[in-house]
C-alpha cells in the first residue's frame, strides 16, 4: 500500500489554456483579385475557409519618390494610394472572410540592401515599421467606408533568398518586431503573423543563384534557441 501511495504522489497533471479551433485560410491573388474575385471569395467561404491572405505591395501603395511633406507613418500623407487594396479587402469582408494583410515588396527607398538578380533585398526596419503603422492606421475602423482589419503578416518564406536576402533569422526577427511595434502602436490587440517558411533548405550553387535556409535552423536563429534535444535560450 505504501508503494502504491508513493506512485500516486508522483503523478503529474498539466493544464493549458484553451486553444482556438483549426481555421483555414486561402491564398489565390490572381483569382481573388481579378474580375472573378467576388464569386471566388464566396465559394471559398462556402468551403468553410475563414481567412484569406491578401498581398500588400508596399511599393504599389507608397510613392516611388517621397514627396515634400510625406510622413510614412501617416496613411493620409500625400503619395499613399490605398484604393486597389481597399477593393480586395472589402470584397473579402463582404464574402465573410477575414483578410490577413501580408506586407512585402518595398519601394526603392525602403531597402537597406537592394534586390539583386533573382534574390530579394532587405527592407529598412524603420521604414517598415512606419509603413506598418500607416497600414494599421488606415484599417483601424475609424475611416469612413474602410473596414477594420486586425491581422498582419510579415513577408512570406523569409528563409528563401528570393524573398529576403540575406535570408537571416536575426534580420527577420528585427522585421517582425518592427511590424509588431507599428501595428500595436495603433491597437495593442492587432495580431502579427510570421510568414510561413520554405519547407526545404537549398544550398546556393554555381548555376543556382538563390538559396534557402532549412526551416528549423532559421527558426532557431530567429527565436534565439540552441540546437539539440534540450534547446535553451541563446
Amino acid at each position: 500500500m505504501a508503494g502504491a501511495a508513493n506512485k500516486a504522489r508522483l503523478v503529474r497533471t498539466y493544464s493549458t489554456r484553451p486553444t482556438i479551433p483549426l481555421r483555414t485560410g486561402l491564398l489565390d491573388p490572381r483569382t481573388f483579385g481579378g474580375p472573378e474575385g467576388p464569386a471566388a471569395l464566396a465559394l471559398a467561404r462556402q468551403t468553410g475557409a475563414t481567412y484569406v491572405r491578401q498581398q500588400v505591395s508596399w511599393q504599389a501603395i507608397a510613392p516611388g519618390t517621397q514627396p515634400t511633406g510625406f510622413v510614412p507613418s501617416d496613411p493620409t500623407s500625400p503619395g499613399y494610394s490605398w484604393a486597389a487594396l481597399d477593393g480586395t479587402v472589402e470584397a473579402a469582408e463582404e464574402a465573410g472572410l477575414t483578410p490577413i494583410l501580408d506586407i512585402a515588396s518595398p519601394p526603392g527607398w525602403g531597402y537597406t540592401t537592394r534586390p539583386a538578380g533573382v534574390n530579394g533585398g532587405t527592407p529598412d526596419v524603420a521604414a517598415l515599421r512606419d509603413f506598418a503603422t500607416a497600414l494599421a492606421s488606415h484599417y483601424d475602423g475609424l475611416t469612413p467606408g474602410v473596414p477594420a482589419e486586425h491581422v498582419f503578416q510579415v513577408w512570406n518564406e523569409p528563409n528563401n533568398s528570393m524573398d529576403l536576402n540575406p535570408a537571416s533569422g536575426s534580420v527577420y526577427r528585427a522585421m517582425v518586431n518592427a511590424v509588431a511595434d507599428g501595428v500595436h502602436s495603433v491597437d495593442p490587440a492587432n495580431l502579427v503573423v510570421a510568414g510561413g517558411l520554405d519547407p526545404f533548405g537549398h544550398p546556393q550553387g554555381k548555376t543556382q543563384q538563390w538559396y534557402s535556409v532549412a526551416p528549423l535552423a532559421f527558426m532557431r536563429s530567429m527565436l534565439c534557441l540552441s540546437k539539440g534535444a534540450h534547446p535553451h535560450a541563446t
